[in-house]
């Protein structure tokens, strides 16, 4: 188990999160991770998860993250397809890790960024909010995958 006070005060993690998540007493990272998400604390499951990882796995774990939501976006905004080279970019700089590539999938990030960004909606149906919550749920349990956390 990575995750302790130390770790936690390294990474400069809020006060409230380190206070409540010392306090559940989690026998292993998996555990702690999961128990976040089932107590409503996705983003800093997914805020351990991620510096947890090392960066290939980060970009792999964005990937994910994105292509999940990718079909969602492109059938709202069919003209824009800065998140889907945005996924190729990513991709091709795992597969090469060139500086060129890297430079490339950077830019191709910041782009999707905007884009994600503003197609924001600032309303939320209940029926939105659960398919949110499920989906991070899977992105999560492929994060613990990625770590091969048990």
């Amino acid at each position: 188990m990575r995750v302790n006070k130390t770790w936690l005060k390294k990474f400069s993690a809020c006060d409230s999160g380190q206070r409540w998540y010392l306090a559940q007493n989690f026998q292993s990272d998996k555990e702690g991770i999961l128990g976040l998400h089932n107590n409503s604390h996705n983003d800093w499951a997914n805020w351990v998860l991620v510096r947890l990882m090392n960066k290939k796995q980060r970009i792999q774990y964005a990937i994910f993250a994105a292509e999940l939501v990718l079909d969602n976006f492109e059938r709202r905004y069919p003209e824009d397809k800065r998140p889907r080279l945005a996924i190729e970019a990513a991709k091709k700089a795992i597969k090469n890790n060139t500086k060129q590539n890297r430079s490339a999938a950077w830019s191709a990030a910041e782009s999707a960024w905007s884009a994600a960004w503003s197609a924001r909606s600032a309303a939320e149906s209940a029926a939105e909010s659960a398919a949110r919550s499920a989906m991070q749920v899977t992105i999560l349990n492929y994060g613990i995958r990625l770590l091969k956390l048990k």
